[in-house]
């Protein structure tokens, strides 16, 4: 492995230069393109990754009609993977100190959308598997590097490529965070109806994604309504308009994941409603069940086991119906050990007969044992790199490892370090580039030898 790793520490700057290259494609999902799914600059983009492993030495290379594809080296039945992906999320017209697109290198990094999610990573382990190969190993499975085009806006780049080929048997994708993520909640997001509002509310608003907490909820009531129970209050404003009373509630925002470090919005619109209209039953549930805590105690939720900890519960998109009735999207990130279906029931057994549901997104929890072959593989190699003595984690996100069976996020973001996935000024560090590569490559020679 160390004649290897020399090789490794050689092609660093042309690992580099593959980087930029890679970013320079602008790989936003957009309509499709004749045969390209996603739009043809990402076409472009696989294309280009596909043609360099081949030039790198890879076996097979298969494009999924340019959902994904993937390159392969070395013999085995039994297959590594490295689930990667090579599309990005939109970005802003403000605000970055170097296009999104260049991969400038400045300051000791690379800066580019895609730079730390997931572009970088991507092709650092496809460096990492062309030093192994070229310093002579010969793994005694396949490894099978997989390049997705679809992973942020729902994943139907894996899908689409599950039905045509079958997935590694053992695995991790360059797409969470360091040490090792072994674990991730279960997602259950539906769409409530909680039933109808007073007929002095004309509008209420909050939010647009129903996995990010607003920091910002509406509501538009007639002008003759009586707010006079709100005098004094400071959370909301009240502002009386000709046609209409708008009341405005602010927050902070944060990920759906981590509720608990926000400030939603909506918690401060109900309460004020509910001050206002306090015999209304839908006001009334919510005032009393849904805007106390995160964690689903008070709504008779109180969801938990050992190995991920509790719940959390956050509403964060509202919207009137024509009915007039209050129509919630709502995230839930459920422990490892329960299912969609528990989850679905909990909810129904502790809500009112009155609610409903108009449309439910979910998916299963992921939970690799700490002490599998796979998880302890990978933190040796993350803990002999770095000296540290750390142990696997569980989130409430969810990550590109929920494609496959056995496998983990792992990488590329460390603890502790500025986090720039989907921000502006995306960068990923030269330094930690060369840590995490020196990571991967241990991690890949143990998985595969």
């Amino acid at each position: 492995m160390e004649k290897a790793l020399k090789i490794l520490h050689a092609n660093f700057d042309e690992m580099i230069k593959t980087i930029q290259k890679v970013i320079s494609f602008d790989t936003v999902r957009k309509a499709p393109d004749g045969i390209y799914p996603f739009g043809k600059t990402t076409a472009e983009c696989l294309d280009y990754v596909l043609a360099l492993a081949k030039k790198m030495g890879a076996g097979d290379i298969v494009n999924c009609d340019y959902y994904a594809g993937h390159a392969d080296f070395g013999e085995g039945d039994e297959v590594v993977g490295i689930l990667g992906h090579l599309d990005v999320v939109p970005v802003s017209d403000h605000g970055w100190i170097y296009p999104p697109f260049s991969g400038t290198v400045a300051d000791g990094r690379i800066y580019g959308r895609g730079a730390i999610d997931d572009k970088g990573p991507a092709i650092c382990c496809l460096y990492v598997v062309k030093a192994l190969m070229d310093s002579g190993f010969r793994p005694g499975k396949k490894i099978r590097l997989i390049f997705g085009c679809d992973e942020e806006m729902g994943s139907s780049c894996i899908a689409h490529y599950k039905t045509k080929i079958k997935m590694p048997d053992i695995g991790f994708t360059p797409d969470g965070e360091f040490p090792c993520l072994n674990g991730e909640k279960g997602l259950f997001q539906p769409t409530v109806d909680f039933g109808k509002l007073p007929d002095e509310v004309l509008d209420i608003r909050a939010g647009d994604r129903v996995n990010i907490v607003p920091d910002l909820c509406t509501a538009k009531l007639t002008p003759d309504a009586d707010i006079s129970a709100l005098e004094g209050t400071d959370y909301v404003t009240v502002e009386r308009l000709p046609d209409r009373i708008l009341l405005t509630a602010k927050g902070i925002s944060c990920h759906g994941s981590t509720p608990e470090q926000g400030d939603n919005a909506t918690w401060k619109m109900v309460r004020a409603l509910h001050v206002l209209y306090p015999e209304n039953e839908t006001l009334g549930f919510l005032f009393d069940k849904m805007i106390t805590d995160t964690d689903g105690t008070t709504w008779g939720l109180p969801l938990r086991d050992e190995q991920s900890g509790k719940i959390s519960i956050s509403m964060n998109v509202l919207r009137l119906t024509e009915e007039k009735h209050l129509a919630a999207g709502i995230d839930m990130r459920f422990p490892v050990t329960y299912t969609v279906e528990q989850v679905k029931k909990a909810v129904e057994d502790n809500s009112p007969s009155f609610m409903k549901f108009i449309s439910i997104s979910s998916n299963h929890p992921l939970y690799v044992p700490a002490d599998s072959f796979l998880v302890t593989t990978l933190l040796d190699a993350y803990n002999s790199v770095t000296g540290e003595k750390a142990k696997p984690k569980v989130i409430g996100g969810g990550t590109y490892a929920k494609s496959m069976d056995n496998c983990v996020a792992f990488g590329p973001e460390f603890e502790g370090d500025e986090q720039t996935m989907h921000q502006t000024n995306e960068y990923i560090s030269l330094e930690r580039l060369r840590q995490m590569a020196d990571i991967y490559l241990k991690a890949i020679y143990t998985l595969a030898k």
